[in-house]
């Protein structure tokens, strides 16, 4: 029985039978696959339907496994790739298995890769080669990350970096060696992605993979033979029609392995959230227009404002409005912060994003505004950016909005374009739902930092950064959240 493992979450759950396919028509062994699954109910029963000849798959729910640790990952990344880690403690009878992103492609027989030596530390990876990430200290600097002052003193600045997308872990060396301890203990204390853990933890002690094993598209495909695993890693994903080698994959798309199915929450599963600095005015008129169209939560993020919004909320409840506040007071607006923390507030898998100057006009918005798989809705009109229908592991998906941009504008729409790159459909909300409230200019601006009211400059600021592609964190906010007929709860979040 040959072993192999992957990791992977609503986001990317729709594209795990390819991979598998893959695998089954090259490997001439029986094969069980152990799928580490986030956020998905139904996974279940997909693999109990699927789990027949050579093929056997191993479902095993890791929801909620690093939920609540701040993480440096990069926009097309989930936390679903942390699962990894985990894996000497949830396969304890398996002595080895590889492990494979979901965007690979599996081209030869699995057995030759699953024989081999995984070194002294358990574990066989291609070395990094991009210069910035050939060392795990470069990788950092590389990401930025807020905690590089204290990790580095902790580190050798020339233990190498590998790409783990592939990697033949030896679960019973790795459980020798405190593999899940010891780098668990690095993400919780330091937030490393799971990359970068797993490169601390080997030393340098890692055996090299032949580059042929992880073939990365786009990158050194046309000048590597054979292929025996393709790696779609980083942005560019192999599911999108304008990636190299798409058509590859899309035929081992058509295998026997069956696509799964995703099941949404039905309406009135959707959260409402806003967020609002000093709006005072337009929450008022706002506010009222929220309630009763379906929305199971009204979700208000005060944002410091003075004094706080809290009466007008107050004066409004109607069981379903929850409001939070920040405990740490914000001397400025930021708007890509208050985003994502918002949609983090947020119960429901289904979030409606209203910014505090939009009202909703239709009673039936939810139902004029039918959700599918790999859509959103934003936009549709003038001021409009800040509103839209997103899911939730959508949103997690992409990394939400980059908080490197600061200042008025392009926030959402760097968010939009990264989402219709990647193959999601954006429809435009209808305009005759929603209503904005018309304002000047310096009305918008004015809870900013001065140096950042300027919306020509802080647009030409913001599209330099999302043309550099960097990665972001989202900052953790200590909140005091206000639900209808229960004690306040104070939470990081």
């Amino acid at each position: 029985m040959l072993h192999v493992a992957a990791a992977t979450d609503r986001s990317y759950w729709l594209h795990l039978p390819t991979l598998l396919n893959s695998i089954v028509a090259h490997t001439r062994q029986p094969v069980t696959a152990h799928v580490l699954v986030r956020d998905v109910p139904e996974a279940a029963e997909w693999a109990r339907r699927n789990s027949r000849g050579a093929l056997r798959i191993n479902v095993i729910d890791t929801t909620g496994f690093m939920d609540g640790v701040r993480l440096y990952l990069g926009r097309h990344i989930t936390r679903a790739t942390m699962d990894r880690l985990m894996l000497p403690d949830l396969l304890p009878t398996v002595d080895r298995a590889v492990y494979l992103d979901i965007d690979t492609l599996v081209l030869t027989d699995l057995n030759d890769l699953y024989r081999r030596d995984a070194g002294p530390t358990g574990l066989l990876a291609r070395p990094s080669e991009h210069p910035g990430f050939t060392t795990v200290s470069r990788a950092l600097q590389s990401w930025r990350h807020d905690n590089l002052d204290r990790i580095l003193p902790l580190i050798d600045p020339d233990w190498p970096g590998f790409n783990a997308g592939v990697m033949l872990m030896d679960l019973a060396r790795l459980r020798e060696c405190g593999f899940v301890e010891q780098t668990t203990r690095w993400v919780r204390d330091f937030g490393v992605n799971d990359q970068v853990a797993c490169a601390i933890y080997a030393r340098g002690e890692f055996a090299h993979l032949d580059p042929t094993w992880n073939v990365f598209v786009g990158k050194d495909h046309e000048r590597t033979t054979p292929w025996n695993i393709l790696h779609w890693a980083g942005v560019k994903k192999p599911w999108s029609p304008d990636v190299a080698l798409h058509e590859l994959w899309r035929q081992y798309g058509l295998g026997p392995i069956a696509q799964p199915t995703i099941l949404r929450t039905p309406v009135p599963g959707v959260s409402l959230v806003t967020a609002c600095m000093n709006r005072h005015d337009h929450l008022r008129q706002t506010l009222p227009t929220w309630l009763n169209k379906g929305f199971a939560e009204v979700v208000v993020l005060d944002w410091s404002s003075m004094p706080p919004v809290r009466d007008i909320v107050e004066d409004h409840q109607d069981g379903t409005i929850v409001y939070v506040e920040l405990v740490e007071p914000q001397g400025y607006f930021h708007q890509a912060k208050s985003k994502n923390l918002k949609m983090r507030l947020a119960r429901n898998p289904l979030i409606c994003m209203m910014d505090s100057d939009v009202q909703i006009l239709a009673d039936d918005f939810l139902a004029r505004h039918p959700m599918g798989d790999r859509m959103f809705y934003a936009q549709g009109g003038a001021n409009l950016g800040g509103s839209g229908l997103f899911w939730r592991s959508d949103w997690d998906c992409f990394g939400g909005c980059n908080e490197g941009m600061v200042g008025w504008g392009h926030e959402d729409s760097d968010l939009h374009h990264r989402m219709e790159d990647a193959g999601w459909r954006w429809n435009k909300l209808l305009t005759d739902t929603v209503r904005h409230i018309d304002h000047d200019h310096d009305d918008r601006t004015r809870n900013f930092a001065a140096e950042h009211r300027d919306r020509h400059q802080t647009l030409r600021t913001n599209k330099l950064i999302a043309q550099q592609s960097c990665q972001w964190h989202q900052e953790r906010f200590n909140v005091r959240i206000h639900r209808p007929g229960q004690i306040p709860d104070e939470r990081i979040v």
